[in-house]
C-alpha cells in the first residue's frame, strides 16, 4: 500500500510559498501567501490572463498542454510584471484533475527583491535565494533606509540614463549637420589628431573610421603619398594653434588623371575658459572653379595686351582732363613720340588747333553717349571707386570684335561638347554595366526555375530586353570608333521577320502602359525569310525609333511597316516605317534631327528625357550598312521615320542557332573560388550562380581583404574586380604576383574601352569577363582556368566522415531566401519563424537525442520527419542527407552506431545555426 503524506496548510506553504493550483478550465484556484505579493489577483484568475509561458514557448496554452510540461523545466513570466520569473514544475494531482506548480522567483537583481517587498520569510528555507537574503537582513539592506537609498539610486539611473539618451541625441543632431555640410570639414586636437571627418572630405567610410586618432602623417603611409604634400598644412596649423587665431591658404592637388585641384584651407582653432587651444576646426572649400577663372582672366589680360601691343591700330587712354594714362607702340611708330614723352601728358597738346573743339565736343558726347564708333573708336570706361577713363581707337574695329565673340562662343559650345562626349563615355561603362549585370544575371537564373508560361514570355522579353540594351550600351560606348571608322558592322544570316517580333515583344508593354496602339499594319509578302547583314545594329534602330515614337505619343498609335521597294535576284532594297501621331516636330528642328546631343527645345528634356543621342546613333548605324534613314513631321500631327537598306538574300541553312546553358558540359563542382568586388549585388548573382554549379564561394569587398584571406587558404581561381575601394584589383593583382601566388586571376569588368585587356593582361591576370556577363560564359572561362590548374585533391562538401562535418570556411550554414520569398521581403514574418525555428528545433533535436538512448526509434524518425521541412526552408543545405537518413534509418531501425554519429552532426551544426540566427 502506497505510504500517505497529509501536511497543514501553512507548512506546506512553509515549503512551498510560491505554488499555484489550475484546474481543467485553467482558473487559478489558490496559490502561497508569498506568491501574492508578485500578482494580488492571481487567485480565480485565468492562467492565460496571468502567465505567459517563457521557457519552452507555447501558443494557444491548455489544460492538456501544460500536463504534457511534466517532469521538465517551466519557466513563467508575468504579464505585468516582466521582470520577475517563476521557475519549477507541474505536477499532476490525479484524484482532483488539477496541475500543480512547485516553483520559486528567478529575479535579475536585489533591486527587484525589495521593490516586490520580499523578505526573509517570504522563501523556502532551502531555496538558495535565502542565503543570499541572510546576507541582505545582516548588512541592514533590508531597511526602509535602503529602501528609499535604492530608490534614489534607481530614479537617479533613470534621469541618468535620460541624459545620456538627450547627449547622444544632440552627438546625432549636431553630426548630421557637420554631414551634410558642402564643404570639406575635419576637426584636429591641439596635437594634429584626427577627431572628426565629414563626408565631403573622405567619402570612403572606412577611410574616415581608419583616420581617427591619425595624423596626416600616417595618411601619407597608407596611400603611399610623399610627406610634403601635408607639410604646408602643418606649418598652417601650427601657426593657427600658437596665434590662437583663423589661418588660411590655398592648396594645389594633382589628381591622378593629371587636372589640378584648388583648395581653400582655413584652421580656426576653438579655444577653451583657460584661453588655451582645446580643437581646432579644418574646413576646405573647392575654389578650382574660381582659380579657373582668375587664370582664364590673367590669360586674357595678357592675350589682349599682346593683342593691343602688337595692333597695327592707335590705341590709347586717357582721363577726362585729357590726360595721357597709356598708349600702344603704334602710337610711337606713328607719331614718333617715345612712350615716356606721352605718358602724364595732355591729349590737347597733340591735336592742332583747328581740331581743338572738336576734342572739346566729343567728351561731352562720350559723358552722354559713353562711346562714339565711326573711323575713331572712343570709349569711356566706369567702374565703381575708380576715375572714369577714355579708351581711343584710331581704327573701327566693331566688325573684328563681334567676329572675335561669336569665334569664342564657338569655340567654347565645342569644348562643352567634347567635355559632355568624354564624362559620357567614361561614366557609362561602369555605372551602367554594373546594374545591367543584376539584371541579365537574374534574369538567366530566374528563366531556370519553375515558371508557368506567362512567367516565362515575360523573362524571356525581360532577357531580350536586356540583351538588346546591352547592344544599345556598347554602341554608345562606341560613338568614339565609329567618329574614326572602326566600328565593325557584322554580316551573318537573320530572319527579319523576327527582328521585327522581337522589337515589338519588348516595346509592347510600354505601349500598353501609355494606353496606345502598336501595331504592325504592313509587311511585305515579298520580304526574304532570311537576309544577310547585321541584325543586332537593325534591331537597335528599330527599338530607338520605337522607343521614340511611343515616349512622345501622348494618344493614337505607333505603326511599323517591312516594305520591299526593289528586288534583285541576290538583293532586297527594303524600307521600314516607324509612325506615329505624336507631338511631332518643327521643320527647322528636323534638320537638325540626326545631330548628337540634340532636342527640340528644353521643355521636350524635362518632360520626356533623354540624352539627345539616339538619333545620331540611328543615323551612323543606318549609313554604317550603307542606307539611308530620314523623317517627315508635322507640328502636333505626328511623325514617320524611314530606313531605306538594301540587304543580300540568305538562305536558312545559314541561320546559326544559340548555344543554350543547359547543355553546356561544365564540370567545376567542389572548386574554391575567391569572389572579390565591393558590390553587393554583383557579389550576389556570381555567387548564385557558382552555388547552383556546386562551388565554394569565398568573398571580399576590395583588394587588402583578398591579400588577407590569400595568407591562410587556397583557392583554385580568384574572381576579381577592378574598381574597389582601399586597394583596387590591378594594384591588388601586383602584389599576389610579386608574392609568386600562381592562381588563376580572372577580372570581372564594368570597363569596356579600347586597350583595358592589355592592361588587365600586363599586370599578371590571366583573363578576363567584361560585365554583364551569361552564365555560360562565366562557368566557361572558369572551367577554361581550372583544367589548366589541376586541384590536388577534391574535397567533399557536407557528407558525413566519422563524427565530423566538413563546410566551406566563412559560408554560411543557412539561408533565409526561401523565407523572404514565402513572405515577399516581410521582414516581421522572417523574423518570427527563425524565433519559431529556433525554440522548437532546439527541443526537437534533445527530444531525437533522448528517444535515441531509450531507444525509442520510431519516435526518433518521427521527429527527424517533423524538422526536415524546416531545414529545407533555412536552407541548411549541409543537413539535407543526414536528417534524411537519420529518418529512413531509425524507421527501419538499422545500424545503430551509424544513426548515433549522424545524431551527433544534426546536434553540432543546429546549435551554430541557433547560435548564427540569435545573434544576427
Amino acid at each position: 500500500m502506497e505510504n500517505q503524506i497529509n501536511i497543514i496548510q501553512h507548512k506546506f506553504e512553509k515549503i512551498f510559498p510560491f505554488y499555484f493550483v489550475v484546474n481543467e478550465n485553467l482558473v487559478v484556484e489558490a496559490c502561497g501567501e508569498s506568491l501574492k505579493k508578485l500578482h494580488n489577483n492571481i487567485p480565480n484568475d485565468n492562467f492565460n490572463k496571468t502567465f505567459t509561458l517563457v521557457r519552452p514557448s507555447i501558443e494557444n496554452i491548455s489544460f492538456e498542454k501544460l500536463q504534457n510540461l511534466q517532469n521538465n523545466l517551466v519557466v513563467i513570466e508575468f504579464f505585468e510584471n516582466k521582470k520577475v520569473k517563476l521557475r519549477g514544475q507541474f505536477e499532476m494531482l490525479t484524484n482532483e484533475k488539477k496541475l500543480f506548480f512547485i516553483g520559486s522567483p528567478w529575479l535579475d537583481s536585489l533591486e527587484t527583491i525589495v521593490q516586490n517587498n520580499l523578505t526573509l520569510n517570504d522563501f523556502a528555507n532551502h531555496d538558495s535565494l535565502v542565503d543570499l537574503l541572510h546576507v541582505i537582513k545582516a548588512n541592514e539592506i533590508a531597511t526602509d533606509d535602503l529602501k528609499i537609498l535604492l530608490q534614489t539610486v534607481h530614479e537617479q539611473k533613470k534621469h541618468l540614463t535620460a541624459a545620456y539618451k538627450t547627449l547622444d541625441e544632440q552627438k546625432f543632431f549636431y553630426e548630421e549637420i557637420l554631414n551634410k555640410i558642402p564643404a570639406d570639414l575635419v576637426v584636429f586636437n591641439s596635437n594634429h589628431e584626427y577627431t572628426f571627418i565629414n563626408p565631403n572630405a573622405v567619402k570612403d567610410s572606412e577611410l574616415r573610421a581608419w583616420l581617427i586618432g591619425k595624423k596626416d602623417e600616417d595618411y601619407a603611409i597608407l596611400k603611399n603619398k610623399p610627406f610634403a604634400q601635408f607639410s604646408q598644412r602643418r606649418l598652417v596649423f601650427l601657426d593657427a594653434k600658437n596665434s590662437k587665431s583663423q589661418k588660411s591658404f590655398e592648396e594645389k592637388i594633382l589628381k591622378p588623371n593629371g587636372e589640378e585641384q584648388w583648395m581653400l584651407r582655413i584652421f580656426f582653432p576653438v579655444l577653451n575658459e583657460k584661453n588655451e587651444v582645446d580643437i581646432i576646426i579644418g574646413y576646405g572649400l573647392d575654389i578650382t572653379s574660381i582659380k579657373n577663372i582668375q587664370k582664364q582672366i590673367a590669360q586674357n589680360e595678357e592675350r589682349y595686351r599682346d593683342v593691343i601691343d602688337n595692333s597695327l591700330a592707335v590705341i590709347t587712354t586717357h582721363n577726362l582732363k585729357g590726360e595721357i594714362l597709356s598708349v600702344n607702340p603704334m602710337v610711337s611708330k606713328v607719331y614718333g613720340y617715345e612712350t615716356e614723352e606721352l605718358i602724364g601728358a595732355n591729349i590737347i597738346n597733340f591735336i592742332p588747333n583747328d581740331d581743338r573743339p572738336t576734342y572739346l565736343k566729343y567728351i561731352t558726347d562720350l559723358l552722354k553717349y559713353k562711346q562714339i564708333s565711326g573711323t575713331i573708336k572712343l570709349i569711356l570706361k566706369e567702374e565703381t571707386g575708380k576715375e572714369p577713363y577714355v579708351i581711343g581707337f584710331a581704327i573701327d574695329i566693331t566688325e573684328r570684335v563681334n567676329a572675335e565673340k561669336e569665334l569664342e562662343f564657338a569655340k567654347n559650345a565645342s569644348e562643352k561638347q567634347a567635355e559632355a562626349m568624354q564624362i559620357f563615355l567614361a561614366n557609362m561603362s561602369h555605372e551602367i554595366r554594373t546594374p545591367m549585370n543584376a539584371i541579365v544575371g537574374m534574369g538567366n537564373l530566374l528563366s531556370k526555375t519553375g515558371l508557368n508560361s506567362n512567367q516565362l514570355f515575360y523573362s524571356k522579353t525581360i532577357n531580350t530586353a536586356a540583351e538588346n540594351l546591352l547592344k544599345i550600351l556598347n554602341d554608345i560606348l562606341d560613338l568614339s570608333k565609329i567618329k574614326i571608322g572602326k566600328l565593325s558592322i557584322e554580316k551573318i544570316a537573320f530572319d527579319p521577320k523576327e527582328v521585327l517580333a522581337r522589337a515589338m515583344s519588348v516595346m509592347m508593354h510600354k505601349a500598353e502602359e501609355k494606353g496606345i496602339a502598336f501595331t504592325n499594319s504592313f509587311c511585305d509578302t515579298r520580304l526574304s525569310n532570311v537576309l544577310i547583314g547585321d541584325p543586332f545594329r537593325l534591331n537597335q534602330v528599330l527599338l530607338n525609333l520605337v522607343s521614340n515614337a511611343i515616349k512622345f505619343t501622348e494618344k493614337g498609335s505607333v505603326n511599323i511597316d517591312f516594305e520591299v521597294l526593289n528586288q534583285y535576284s541576290k538583293k532586297q532594297h527594303i524600307r521600314i516605317t516607324v509612325s506615329d501621331t505624336g507631338i511631332g516636330m518643327s521643320k527647322t528642328f528636323s534638320k537638325n534631327l540626326f545631330q548628337k546631343f540634340t532636342q527640340e527645345d528644353e521643355s521636350t528634356t524635362r518632360k520626356y528625357g533623354g540624352t539627345g543621342l539616339g538619333m545620331s546613333i540611328c543615323r551612323e548605324l543606318v549609313e554604317m550598312m550603307n542606307g539611308k534613314i530620314y523623317a517627315e513631321s508635322s507640328k502636333g500631327v505626328g511623325s514617320k521615320f524611314f530606313v531605306e537598306i538594301v540587304l543580300e538574300k540568305g538562305s536558312s541553312d545559314q541561320l546559326s542557332s544559340s548555344s543554350k546553358i543547359g547543355n553546356l558540359d561544365i564540370n567545376i563542382s567542389d572548386s574554391k573560388i575567391l569572389l572579390a568586388d565591393d558590390n553587393e549585388v554583383n557579389r550576389l548573382v556570381v555567387t548564385t550562380i557558382l552555388n547552383h554549379n556546386g562551388c565554394i564561394i569565398d568573398e571580399a569587398e576590395n583588394g587588402i581583404e583578398v591579400l588577407g584571406k590569400l595568407k591562410n587558404n587556397h583557392y583554385d581561381v580568384i574572381l576579381m574586380d577592378i574598381q574597389m575601394p582601399l586597394l583596387d584589383g590591378i594594384e591588388a593583382t601586383k602584389k599576389i604576383r610579386q608574392s609568386n601566388i600562381n592562381i588563376p586571376i580572372i577580372a570581372l569588368t564594368a570597363f569596356a574601352l579600347k586597350g583595358d585587356e592589355e592592361k588587365f593582361l600586363s599586370v599578371g591576370m590571366n583573363d578576363y569577363l567584361v560585365k554583364p556577363f551569361k552564365e555560360n560564359d562565366l562557368l566557361n572561362i572558369i572551367s577554361k582556368w581550372l583544367s589548366q590548374n589541376k586541384k590536388s585533391s577534391a574535397k567533399v562538401i557536407n557528407t558525413i566522415k566519422d563524427t565530423t562535418i566538413t563546410t566551406p570556411q566563412n559560408a554560411k550554414l543557412y539561408s533565409l531566401d526561401t523565407l523572404k520569398e514565402i513572405s515577399r521581403g516581410n521582414e516581421d514574418f522572417v523574423k518570427k519563424m527563425t524565433t519559431l525555428f529556433c525554440d522548437q528545433t532546439e527541443i526537437a533535436v534533445t527530444e531525437i537525442k533522448e528517444h535515441f538512448a531509450n531507444n525509442e526509434l520510431d519516435k526518433v524518425s518521427s521527429l527527424a520527419h517533423k524538422i526536415k521541412p524546416s531545414l529545407d526552408n533555412l536552407k541548411i543545405d549541409s543537413l539535407k542527407t543526414v536528417i534524411r537518413e537519420i529518418e529512413k534509418d531509425a524507421k527501419e531501425n538499422i545500424n545503430n552506431e551509424s544513426i548515433k554519429k549522424k545524431i551527433d552532426i544534426l546536434d553540432e551544426v543546429i546549435s551554430k545555426v541557433i547560435v548564427e540566427l540569435r545573434n544576427s
